[in-house]
This record gives structure tokens, sequence and C-alpha cells, in this order.
């Protein structure tokens, strides 16, 4: 069963190894929200940095669940969570949505302190 120590260090890991990549949903800002964060990858686009994460770890997210917030994620797969840890994901996947690159999302969170 995954933790949330695996799913932190799987999204560290892809921040690291493509730390320029902008995550932006196909049709983003015209078609689709930011906000929607679209876990799976398809032929138009790669999944976001907790979608991959997930897939990495033989775990990918429902496709009844694209678009929720990660902390139903979360949830849904029975990952125990800190309300740090919840807060540090939060803000990893808004900032992403909002179109920082994947490193610059980890650093600001790890920077507000939403991860102890």
């Amino acid at each position: 069963m995954l933790t949330f120590e695996d799913v932190e260090k799987e999204v560290r890991r892809l921040a690291e190894n493509n730390p320029d990549f902008v995550y932006a949903p196909v049709g983003w800002p015209d078609e689709a929200s930011p906000s929607s964060c679209l876990y799976n990858a398809n032929e138009r686009q790669e999944g976001c940095i907790f979608g991959q994460a997930f897939a990495n770890l033989s775990d990918p997210v429902s496709i009844d669940d694209e678009g929720e917030p990660i902390s139903v994620i979360l949830s849904r797969k029975a990952i125990k969570t800190t309300p740090s840890q919840q807060s540090w994901a939060r803000s990893v996947q808004e900032r992403q949505d909002a179109g920082l690159p994947w490193l610059n999302c980890i650093v600001v969170a790890d920077e507000f302190g939403e991860r102890s």
C-alpha cells in the first residue's frame, strides 16, 4: 500500500527531472479550467505531476476522479496524511495548475512551510 512519503518522493523526483515543465491541460486557458487537474495522460497531453507520480507508482488515478483535488485522491486511495502533508500537496497542485514550472511548485510549497 502506498504511503504519502512514496507519493511525495515520486513528485519530487518528477520535478527534479523536469524542473521547467509547465503543466497545462489541453486547451488551457480557453477550454479547460486551470483548477481542474487532469491526472491521466492521453494522446494529447501528459498527466499532471500527481497523476504521473501515481502512474509511476503503479496506482494510477481513476478516470472517474479526473478533476478532483489531490486531497480527494489521497483520501480515496486511503493514503494517510497529516494536515501539513495535505497542505503541501494542495500547494503543489494549485501552483502547478496556475502555470508554475514543476520545480518552482515544490520550492514554493517548501518555502512557505507547508510541509513539516
